[in-house]
């Protein structure tokens, strides 16, 4: 900067007001704005000499500033350009916007004024500017206004503070628009504190609920919680304004709560807004279940009528209000989806979405609520054709719209609640960490990190590295503290300490304490109490762990204890699939170890579940299909069926990219030709394939325990002396 600054004094003298008021306006110009401020005598401001940084203040005369007159505008661009101090970069519709060529520039030209004196001049500027430019929240020199504003000297009237509020919540919109929330929030704080201190929702309201509404939206996108409260009180405060001017905040208020991972509250919340507006719902249980059959009925008949075409030209829905109540009602059935208070809420809700959409026509929420739609007839009427149908047309709707805002959450509920069960989940992992980055662009961090959650999930069942899955959960799971979002926090927290026992390893992440206070899953599950999605969720994983590690004692007891609650609590979402199947691989052993028919009843239950999911085209459960068949043909004695169970259950979760599934029935073909058929060499080499996919995968943990457990299998022949090298199939015989 010190180099570059000596090179800006070289220049002629007339050159460097130009600079500065480049340099204050910002990293980027455009014409129309540095034509606003050029005629400005910035040394008749400040009474500064930047050639010999000294004051001017006691010597200056008027005819000393003849020295000082600036150059033509277009001369000096021209000339700065051609000395390669800026460049331009844009040119749209005629209006041309230049840049400094490196921002060291920009930093020598603002030290040509001492600090003390740069302050001033950029209120002085930015108050110019405020005069000569029709500015509002379209125009592109909003945001070097706002900006010059801010970094110059308050008002002390409190006209010119109240123009200077409506700069910064035109910059606040702006900014909004761009997903640049961080700057809408610090825009929105600027406004407020011009506001009057004492009066100013009375003689400043609609200017005060446009700062306090805008600041609570974006500092919900933010993490900025307690912000977002302090918001809400000051709007709802004003007791005697009507509801339709709380909404906006109401609806920040909740995506907040549910962040907190306080579902409860941001359901009442919601509800009690809708019922403002007119929206009820049946309150005891038998006229709740009339009206959900009824409705499901009606609405799959109604649909299956239309095709996809006359789908999507349904008519816009153009009332703010009935958009609102969409919006109100998508957020309270993803609530109800994960409180589980209330089981037949959700259902009768999303109903009333799709209803809504069909008559009074489609907007950003259409496309939503026929995904949610689809995940109701897939995960509660277990009709996969129909819950697809209903995806297709979410997928529809979506096509030539700029629903930007809502994509994201109909792109992940289509795959992983729909699509899931007629798709390969290695199809579904792409969509699903595109939307991770899709959400974040538009402000919806909640979705974006519930889909990176997700995405974790799908890497360990389509057979990534758990090495790489562990370092992804450490940084998204710091990311979503950032944001304050403690249930996707929870969520990768359980899947991370499977991960690192898996692989023998151990938690690096100190944030995690705050969720995952213990490597001990029992521990942790208690530590959850309360809280049903994470409850069951570490329960399911911790079946997933006892099936892989061959602790089936437990696991099968785990199965008992919680049955299909995962199902019911989580209904249609993919990790279903191995969870059920991990119950009926600990069952099916507990069945086979003990003899005992308790063990085999719910085995053949979890089974035949499995089979139907198979005989409805779902590709992702055929060799969970046929790992259950050869252990039910062990139970049998149909051994030489059971063998080619094994074989095929392998082969096909290879084919899916299931690397620990493959593993799991390698390591069981193992156990019974060693066990059932008496042909330990084949066993062992066999159980060596199986130890290879372990490594594969990175579960560590699991290799050394098969080494240890089936080492005696192979005994160290009196001959050979040299250390044993880790593997069975290391273990070296002499041959005959």
């Amino acid at each position: 900067v010190k180099l570059m600054k000596e090179e800006l004094q070289r220049l002629p003298s007339s050159y460097h007001p130009g600079f500065v008021k480049v340099a204050c306006i910002g990293d980027s110009f455009k014409l129309e704005v540095l034509d606003a401020i050029w005629d400005l005598d910035i040394y008749d401001l400040q009474q500064y000499d930047f050639m010999q940084g000294q004051s001017l203040v006691s010597s200056w005369s008027q005819e000393g500033t003849s020295n000082y007159v600036e150059s033509d505008l277009k001369n000096w661009i021209s000339e700065i350009e051609r000395k390669g101090f800026i460049e331009k970069y844009e040119c749209m519709e005629g209006e041309v916007t230049y840049r400094w060529i490196h921002d060291k520039v920009r930093e020598a030209a603002l030290s040509l004024v001492p600090v003390e004196v740069l302050w001033s001049l950029k209120g002085r500027l930015g108050h110019v500017l405020l005069t000569k430019l029709k500015l509002n929240e379209s125009s592109s020199s909003i945001f070097a206004v706002a900006n010059l504003l801010q970094g110059g000297y308050t008002p002390s009237n409190q006209e010119t503070k109240t123009e200077y509020a409506k700069i910064y919540l035109h910059a606040a919109k702006k900014a909004s628009s761009m997903s640049a929330f961080v700057s809408a929030a610090n825009y929105c704080g600027w406004g407020i504190s011009m506001l009057s201190p004492s009066d100013h929702w009375e003689s400043q309201y609609e200017l005060s609920l446009d700062l306090h509404t805008v600041a609570a939206e974006a500092e919900v996108a933010i993490g900025r919680t307690e912000n977002v409260l302090l918001r809400f009180k000051a709007i709802t405060s004003q007791t005697h304004r009507p509801m339709t001017d709380k909404l906006r905040v109401y609806s920040a208020m909740v995506r907040r709560l549910a962040g907190l991972g306080m579902t409860t509250d941001a359901a009442d919340h919601t509800l009690y807004v809708l019922k403002e507006l007119g929206v009820t719902f049946p309150k005891n249980k038998p006229k709740r279940v009339f009206s959900l059959l009824s409705k499901l009925k009606k609405i799959k008949k109604q649909v299956q009528r239309l095709d996809l075409a006359e789908i999507k030209n349904l008519p816009n829905m153009n009332d703010p209000l009935d958009v609102f109540i969409q919006k109100m009602l998508s957020q309270l059935a993803k609530f109800c989806y994960r409180n589980k208070r209330d089981q037949l809420l959700m259902p009768l809700v999303i109903l009333k979405i799709v209803e809504n959409t069909l008559r009074r026509g489609a907007n950003e929420y259409g496309p939503l609520s026929f995904s949610m739609l689809g995940l109701l007839f897939c995960g509660i009427k277990h009709d996969v054709k129909t819950g697809n149908k209903m995806a297709d047309i979410a997928m529809e709707l979506l096509r030539g719209k700029s629903y930007k805002n809502l994509e994201p959450q109909t792109v992940y509920t289509v795959w992983c609640f729909s699509r899931c069960w007629q798709y390969p989940l290695t199809d579904i992992v792409e969509p699903v960490s595109r939307v991770y980055a899709d959400a974040l662009i538009c402000g919806d961090v909640e979705s974006s990190m519930i889909s990176i959650w997700q995405y974790i999930c799908l890497g360990f069942e389509t057979g990534r590295s758990l090495n790489e899955l562990e370092r992804e959960c450490y940084t998204y799971t710091t990311q979503m503290f950032e944001y304050n979002l403690i249930v996707p926090a929870a969520l990768t927290a359980i899947y991370l300490l499977v991960f690192v026992r898996l692989m023998g390893d151990q938690v690096e992440c100190p944030l995690l304490e705050e969720v995952a206070p213990t490597l001990n899953m029992e521990e942790l599950i208690a530590s959850f109490e309360g809280d049903k999605t994470n409850v069951n969720t570490a329960k399911a994983m911790q079946n997933r762990f006892c099936a892989i590690m061959g602790e089936h004692a437990q696991g099968a007891e785990i199965a008992l204890q919680v049955g299909s609650s995962y199902s019911k609590t989580n209904p249609s979402h993919f990790s279903i699939m191995p969870e059920t199947f991990s119950r009926g691989v600990s069952l099916y052993a507990m069945a086979r170890a003990l003899k005992n028919r308790r063990w085999q009843v719910e085995a053949r239950k979890v089974h035949k579940i499995i089979r139907k999911w198979s005989r409805d085209g779902n590709p992702n459960v055929v060799h969970y299909e046929s790992l259950l068949n050869a252990e039910k043909s062990v139970l049998k004695g149909k051994y030489d069926l059971a063998e080619q169970y094994y074989r095929t259950s392998r082969d096909a979760a290879l084919q899916r990219c299931a690397r620990i599934d493959a593993a799991m029935a390698t390591e069981r073909h193992g156990e019974f030709l060693i066990n059932q058929r008496g042909k330990t060499k084949e066993g062992i080499r066999v159980f060596q394939e199986a130890i290879d996919l372990y490594k594969e995968t990175g579960a560590f943990a699991k290799v050394n325990q098969m080494e240890c457990k089936y080492r005696h299998l192979c005994p160290r022949p009196q001959e050979i002396t040299m250390p044993i090298i880790s593997g069975i199939t290391s273990i070296v015989t002499p041959t005959d």
